[in-house]
């Protein structure tokens, strides 16, 4: 594992994987809203500490439910805020009392004899609650438009629409380069696949990709001449199609989101919607709303320890299988892989180009000039296609 770069007079990439206060990459991602939470977590006049980007928050919901989120600690003796008790859309300090709105402005100091309330104020944050999960923006001045991903608002009474939000205890950015990876779909999820030799004329696709205005555009050519378009929103968002190609036909369908945020450098939240409209059972069905996935974890290191196989594990039907074998893959790289002595090839093309986006922000940003504005648009939606025999 590598030092964090200490300045950023010389401009290194690397500092992607480093997002705690003041960090290059932390400043770049606060520039964007990120979801910090399940909504269904956090209950009327409860709080919760939060710990994201390598900071730690309060995420409190009023006695009416409105979310609110303002610093971890008090400003009176710096004890933990989630420890106290929610009033209306105020929060009280355990400690000693002091109670504070929900914009951070110290209210009530029951102790003082001359309280001096007009001189405290803790930080809060803008947040919004959004298909079941409550977001946030850390950056300097007003946020930018909140982003809005309309399918996932108008699956009117599917029984087929689930969230699902785990912590992983490596760096995000592995897992954010492992969605552009394709090549190892077949290999890593190979109980997915026909029971074939994976080769570029039988299971492993052809990929090309493209910049577009909300990040980039990626065209996975499989052998049985199937398009599936994938988009991936800068900086962190995945947006794909699932289904099974089978010969000319394309079985199932249906979308997922995926937003990967940091809680440290040394691991990661991952919030997945997932909407299908056919039976996809090695995805999960229904809210999977397990921060902590330590079985999960326990599984991964298992394996990776020799402890267990993965074969072992796909035989006794274990949940969250393909979770695990992403995290086997990623996690076996390091908590935090510094890419030393890696050798990327032609299939890579993808996971290259958005390593390309990444650094040309952070160039942006080091050098004192705003980030690229990224945007969707609303034809931006994974979908696939059977090419013509000649366009294969």
């Amino acid at each position: 594992m590598d030092a964090q770069p200490k300045s950023n007079a010389e401009f290194d990439p690397r500092m992607a994987f480093y997002t705690g206060p003041g960090t290059l990459g932390g400043r770049y991602l606060r520039s964007f809203w990120q979801p910090i939470y399940a909504g269904k977590l956090v209950k009327p006049g409860r709080a919760r500490p939060v710990r994201v980007l390598g900071e730690e928050f309060t995420l409190y919901r009023g006695e009416e439910g409105q979310p609110h989120l303002v610093d971890h600690r008090c400003a009176h003796r710096g004890t933990q805020l989630s420890a106290g008790t929610v009033e209306g859309d105020a929060i009280r300090c355990f400690y000693h009392g002091w109670k504070y709105g929900a914009d951070g402005q110290c209210l009530e100091q029951p102790g003082e004899l001359k309280p001096f309330c007009d001189k405290i104020r803790i930080r809060s944050f803008p947040v919004k609650e959004y298909l079941g999960v409550v977001f946030a923006y850390f950056g300097e001045g007003e946020p930018p438009p909140f982003p809005r991903y309309e399918r996932f608002e108008r699956w009117d009474g599917t029984p087929n629409l689930s969230l699902m939000a785990e912590i992983a205890p490596y760096n995000f950015f592995q897992r954010i380069e492992n969605s552009h990876d394709f090549v190892h779909l077949p290999f890593v999820h190979k109980q997915a696949f026909p029971p074939v030799k994976p080769t570029l004329d039988t299971i492993i696709p052809r990929v090309t990709t493209r910049e577009c205005s909300w990040g980039m555009e990626t065209h996975r050519v499989d052998p049985n001449g199937f398009d599936l378009v994938a988009y991936f929103g800068m900086p962190n968002i995945n947006y794909i199609s699932i289904g099974k190609g089978a010969g000319k036909e394309w079985e199932g369908g249906g979308e997922l989101l995926f937003i990967r945020v940091p809680v440290d450098d040394h691991s990661h939240m991952q919030f997945m919607w997932n909407w299908t409209d056919g039976d996809h059972s090695e995805l999960p069905q229904g809210d999977q709303l397990d921060l902590v996935n330590k079985t999960r974890n326990e599984i991964a290191m298992a394996i990776l320890n020799g402890d267990t196989t993965m074969d072992a594990v796909i035989a006794a039907g274990t949940p969250g299988l393909f979770d695990i074998e992403d995290d086997v893959a990623q996690l076996g790289q390091g908590v935090l892989w510094n890419r030393e002595g890696e050798h990327l090839g032609s299939s890579d093309v993808s996971l290259a180009l958005m390593r390309r986006l990444w650094t040309r922000d952070l160039r942006a940003l080091s050098e004192g000039r705003p980030r690229h504005d990224w945007h969707r648009t609303s034809d931006m939606i994974p979908n696939v296609a059977a090419l013509p025999r000649d366009a294969r």
